[in-house]
């Protein structure tokens, strides 16, 4: 006797399904941040922890997935969304390096915020 869950996802399907979630989530923490930037003159790096953990969890929560693909997807995406903030907000490629590496403390703490949020959206979209 077989029996079929005809309501389960294939993989493939449950890895699209965590692209367009976390896409999404991408395009939201995008609006948000550049939304915070340019209206109110905040930048916050700080927050870009907050948006690794939020497209991981949304990719986790979504996706379903234990490959390694859906982590991919959720560093690339954090990654995505710190490289257009910090265009549009510091204003090209010079002014980043710029930012990130003539501060002292200031930009360890900078790259340390960046490297966490990938870390957070690595660790946290797969179901492990």
């Amino acid at each position: 006797m077989k029996i079929f869950n005809k309501a389960a996802l294939t993989r493939k399907q449950r890895f699209t399904r965590a692209l367009l979630v976390g896409c999404g989530c991408a395009l939201l923490a995008i609006g948000i941040i550049l939304l915070l930037g340019l209206q109110f003159g905040l930048y916050l790096s700080l927050l870009y922890m907050a948006v690794g953990f939020g497209i991981g969890y949304a990719i986790q929560y979504f996706g379903k997935g234990v490959q390694i693909q859906f982590s991919l997807l959720a560093a690339g995406l954090t990654i995505a969304v710190m490289l257009v903030c910090d265009w549009v907000l510091l204003g090209g490629p010079i002014n980043i390096i710029s930012a990130l590496t003539e501060y002292g403390l200031n930009s360890l703490w900078e790259i340390a915020y960046r490297v966490i949020a990938i870390f957070l959206a690595y660790r946290y979209s797969r179901v492990v």
